[in-house]
Formats: C-alpha cells, structure tokens, sequence
C-alpha cells in the first residue's frame, strides 16, 4: 500500500523481463516508495538502486541525496581537529602520522534528531589495542568513548599541534556548559583495571582485540549514548547530552593501530529505552 492509502499496482515479473525494464514501467510513486523502504532497511542496497540506470538515478535522485547525506568520513588533517592522523579510503580510515603522539580524529555532524548508530571497525597491530572510540562536541575539542578496559573516558585536546590529549574529570572548566564527563564510568562487564592501573599491570586483559568492531549508538532526542562490541547488546553508557546538541564521531588511537568507519550512519531498531543498563559501581 503507498501512502495516502493507495493500493500499489499487481504487476508479475517475468523471467525474461529485465528488473530495470520492469522497474522503469513503474509509476514514480511506487518507485520512490520502495527505494525509501529499502533505504530504511539497507542503506548500500538503496544506492546500488540508484545505480541500475541513469534514468533510475534520475527518478530516485532524492533517495541518493539521502543516503548520500548519512554517509560518515573522518576530517581531513587540519580540518577542525583532526590531528596527527592520516586519513584514506575516501575518508573512511584514519591511522597515525606520527608514533611520538596520540592521534585523535574527528568525523561529520551528526543528526541532532531520532537515533543514530554507526561501527567502527579496529585494526591493530598488537593483540589488544589502545583506542577510543565515541562521540565528540562539534567543536572536536572535547571526546566521549569506550576504552579499552570497558569504561568511558572523556578527553580534551589540549595542544592539537603536539598531539596533547588531557583526561577531564567532574567540574572540569573545559566541558561545555550542560554537557557530562564520566570519566571512569563502567559502561561494560569489568574486563581490566582502570587506565592510571594498567601502567602497573602490563599483561591485563583488555576489552579490545585487533579485529574488534564497536558500534556507538546515540539518542539525539533525550542525549544518551551507549556501545556494543562485536555485535552485542546496546549498553548504556552517558547520558545528561542537551537535547539535539551537535556531535560529532571520535577516535583516538595509537600510532600503531588503524580504525574504519562502516561508512554510514543508520537508524538503530532498538531504542534507547530497551539497552542494557550500565554494570553497578559495585560489580568493579
């Protein structure tokens, strides 16, 4: 059924009839109206819909505006706070420029409505990665991320130039106005001591391996943000973001480690409401 509540057409498709030929006999409203289904479901399979044909592509050119418009990049260099990275593949990857720092990147605005959730995929050369990976302020002065012991650590860079990173903790005058820390919070099931520990215990076991992925999830409506890893379940992990504010994705890593954005950003069929709660303070 289309919207309005008019009945789609009945149309057989033959084994000899072309999909794009079956597609172009089409009225444009049902076009439209199966390509923003199948946008909502698959955001590739959508452009690759867009790409059957050129007259297709111009049927359908606000269905590839839209999926063109959740497409997720790392800042170039230079650009806002992008620093000491290295990025490529269209923007997707972004690596160390520079072994004697801590590179620290930044994407595009996000959405300021509904829910949106992104994966992050991590390749390392050690078996268990230093990164951070999160969410930070539009200005890309201030990060929130999952670390790698499964706690949320909240980060400011300090000298962009010299890669100086600053942990921030409750009342920091850095923070924005309206805008949480939790630095420290557990986010996941205990896996290893707190950073400032693992100085003291090199062979703790971490959260991450070198083909980890971590999807973030964000609720832009009520300023949530939560992780899973590897495919698991949402966990809550801050909340106390102004409403609609503007975010941005983050990363930082280590000079011998590598990230890759999925690529897109999509809308999350699990909402906020039903993540996995936090692990109590006690369960450290």
């Amino acid at each position: 059924e289309l919207p309005g509540g008019t009945a789609a057409p009945y149309m057989v498709v033959t084994q000899s009839q072309p999909r794009s030929s079956f597609l172009l006999s089409l009225p444009d409203e049902v076009v439209l109206f199966a390509a923003a289904a199948l946008l909502a479901d698959s955001l590739p399979a959508a452009l690759r819909l867009c790409q059957t044909s050129k007259t297709l592509c111009a049927r359908l050119e606000s269905i590839r505006l839209q999926a063109e418009g959740r497409r997720l990049q790392w800042s170039r260099p230079g650009a806002l706070t992008t620093t000491q990275c290295i990025v490529g593949n269209h923007g997707r990857c972004i690596l160390s420029a520079n072994n004697r720092h801590m590179p620290w990147g930044v994407g595009g605005l996000l959405p300021t409505t509904g829910q949106t959730s992104w994966r992050v995929n991590i390749t390392g050369l050690r078996p268990q990665p230093w990164v951070f990976i999160g969410v930070c302020h539009a200005s890309g002065q201030i990060g929130w991320g999952l670390d790698p012991t499964g706690r949320l650590a909240c980060r400011r860079l300090h000298q962009p130039l010299h890669g100086q990173i600053m942990a921030c903790s409750e009342g920091d005058a850095h923070i924005p106005p309206g805008y949480p820390c939790g630095e420290e919070a557990q986010v996941m099931p205990t896996v290893g001591p707190p950073l400032a520990s693992l100085l003291l215990q090199p062979t703790a076991l971490l959260l991450f391996g070198p083909t980890t992925a971590v999807s973030v999830f964000v609720d832009h409506d009520v300023g949530v943000l939560g992780f899973s890893v590897d495919g698991g379940a949402p966990r809550h992990a801050l909340a106390g973001f102004p409403p609609s504010c503007a975010l941005r994705p983050w990363v930082r890593i280590r000079d011998d480690e590598m990230v890759t954005l999925e690529g897109w950003w999509s809308r999350p069929a699990v909402c906020h409401a039903a993540w996995v709660d936090a692990p109590a303070a006690a369960e450290e």
